[in-house]
């Protein structure tokens, strides 16, 4: 009786064994789907790009002599020139400073430039801008700067406000190059500099901002948007589409889930606003940030593209994970898209051993110019009178930036200049930047 009870429970294993493989081979979509690696999206929006192209100064600043300054932002010929002549350039014979640096004589009265960063730049990332023939862990620059001494002789600094320490290297870059440098700023806008609100008490580097001394040209622009759907991005980041099911939709459709068993993504409808996160398993690899940038880059290349110029705007680790982050800001006319509610022109992406695990963007893409208009900023001392107003001293300035404040109506994404002006230890205020303005 036992073994005939077996018997029937085998066979009925076996059957349903059969079954379930004849329903897979007829009947599961795409069946022949690709693996990860070899999947290639279907649609694509924008561009690809490198990391030496995401890799950028956020501006320049020409020491003229007798406190004379001027700047070229990232949209100017000037800059794109020198910004090229970076794969040419070597450092060596390079040293640690440890005699405080008179920076007051360094700005006003000797002639250079001034290459700031917007982010600290780990040693691994520095060596792959320059090269540099050191053992010396350069680590956390975020500022170089190319002076002229008494011998006509190049002598470079690298600073590192946030370590507040200061290295000095000799380079190939000749005299007549960098008097050629310093000579382009020459018919560029005049700024004044000011000190930063010391909020790490450095005692080796001084931080500094520059204010124009008369107001800017710059666009006030209407662009249209690209239409994105979120079956589109469904489409870009899951390796098997059919497969996405939508979990839940809150009442109020503020959030809804989406996933594949296994990748998913919280879509925000109001604000078009996406995070992705696909899992992956932490093996507690060596970290190179040279690679995870890398991987970031080539993830939105092979995800869709790059809509617009973008370039890497932070980086650092996660508060809530400790894993590897990278931000990459969109650049309209050599300005940033300020940071904005709906993740306008700012995609966020975390890795962990070098895979990417999360993304957050927005759906939001800029498309081509409807209308734009010429205005003028305010100058410097116009601004800092508007934050006395608000009771913000110049003393408790960390850093002023011009860039662009974003507004969607309807279809249309309007670009206003304003000033971001951040103080004291993290606070930060966003200031028209012009009469009329938003």
């Amino acid at each position: 009786m036992k073994e005939r009870i077996k018997s029937i429970i085998l066979f009925v294993l076996v059957a349903n064994s059969l079954f379930l493989t004849w329903f897979l081979i007829f009947y599961s979509p795409n069946n022949e789907k690709e693996s990860p690696s070899e999947y290639v999206p279907r649609l694509t929006f924008g561009q690809e790009l490198d990391v030496k192209q995401m890799i950028r100064p956020k501006q320049i600043i020409y020491h003229l002599g007798e406190n004379s300054h001027s700047l070229s932002n990232t949209d100017s010929e000037d800059f794109k020139q020198l910004e090229a002549d970076f794969d040419h350039w070597s450092f060596y014979e390079i040293t640690s400073i440890s005699e405080p640096i008179d920076w007051t004589k360094m700005i006003e009265v000797e002639q250079g430039i001034e290459i700031v960063f917007p982010f600290s730049l780990p040693n691994s990332v520095l060596s792959s801008l320059y090269k540099i023939s050191t053992t010396m862990y350069l680590d956390q620059i975020n500022r170089l700067w190319l002076v002229l001494d008494q011998n006509e002789k190049v002598i470079v600094y690298f600073i590192s406000d946030q370590k507040d320490k200061v290295y000095q290297a000799e380079t190939s870059i000749s005299s007549k190059k960098l008097s050629k440098y310093i000579a382009s700023g020459v018919n560029q806008p005049r700024y004044s500099y000011y000190w930063a609100f010391n909020k790490e008490r450095n005692i080796n580097t001084k931080p500094i901002f520059y204010l124009p001394n008369e107001g800017l040209e710059m666009k006030k622009v209407r662009k249209f948007i690209t239409p994105v759907s979120i079956e589109d991005y469904i489409q870009l980041l899951f390796i098997d589409p059919s497969m996405v099911r939508k979990v839940y939709e809150l009442g109020n459709k503020e959030s809804v889930l989406y996933t594949d068993g296994s990748r998913s993504m919280q879509f925000f409808p109001n604000k078009r606003v996406f995070s992705y996160f696909q899992p992956v398993t932490d093996n507690r690899k060596q970290l190179d940030w040279n690679n995870d940038l890398a991987a970031s880059i080539r993830f939105v290349n092979q995800h869709g593209g790059w809509v617009g110029q973008y370039q890497l705007d932070d980086l650092g680790f996660a508060e809530a994970t400790s894993q590897p982050y990278f931000t990459f800001q969109q650049y309209v006319g050599g300005y940033p898209l300020l940071t904005n509610k709906y993740l306008i022109g700012e995609i966020n992406i975390q890795l962990v051993d070098g895979i990417v695990s999360k993304v957050e963007q927005s759906m939001t893409l800029l498309d081509q110019d409807l209308d734009t208009k010429y205005i003028k900023t305010s100058s410097g001392p116009e601004l800092l009178k508007k934050l006395e107003q608000h009771k913000i001293d110049a003393k408790v300035i960390t850093s002023i930036e011009l860039g662009y404040q974003v507004e969607k109506k309807n279809d249309v994404l309007e670009l206003f200049p304003h000033w971001r002006v951040r103080y004291n230890q993290n606070d930060e205020i966003t200031i028209p930047a012009y009469e009329g303005g938003m």
